[in-house]
């Protein structure tokens, strides 16, 4: 009888607390990940500029485009090892060591503006989609891991 009551409050416990949306990253497209990412960062799943302070529905998003962006290269290990390390997979995340803001590391690859004036930091921040393609971009796909060593 112990046993039944204990499956059965374990199961209710798995059902309860798994979000509604868990699993199923792996169901959507790249351009519904993007929205689902970006609708999060709208929506306050970034708690603040600190390394990993999101959610854990905006991390699920954010590995699973990058692990997607870095596939063709045979990459994704490498991105998302630099992701997690870097930022902990917040796009907002800025790195204040140095006062200058030019010198300030930003976004999931943790990019510097003064190196980087092409980027957008203020779109880096707040646009998950971006963020990943900037970062494929100066990595060249997982080739020039430099910066990241």
């Amino acid at each position: 009888m112990r046993v039944a009551i204990l499956v059965a409050v374990s199961l209710f416990v798995l059902v309860v607390a798994t979000p509604a949306h868990a699993g199923t990253t792996d169901r959507m497209s790249y351009a519904q990940l993007e929205r689902a990412a970006n609708k999060a960062i709208r929506s306050g799943h970034v708690y603040s500029h600190r390394w990993g302070d999101v959610s854990p529905w905006l991390k699920t998003l954010c590995y699973e485009m990058v692990d997607r962006a870095f596939a063709p290269y045979g990459t994704q290990a490498w991105a998302h090892y630099v992701v997690n390390r870097e930022s902990g997979c917040n796009p907002a995340a800025i790195n204040t060591t140095y006062s200058d803001p030019c010198q300030q590391a930003t976004g999931l690859s943790q990019m510097i503006p003064c190196v980087h004036r092409w980027v957008n930091y203020k779109r880096v921040q707040r646009d998950m989609g971006y963020a990943v393609a900037v970062f494929v971009r100066l990595s060249d796909g997982g080739r020039s891991t430099g910066p990241w060593r």
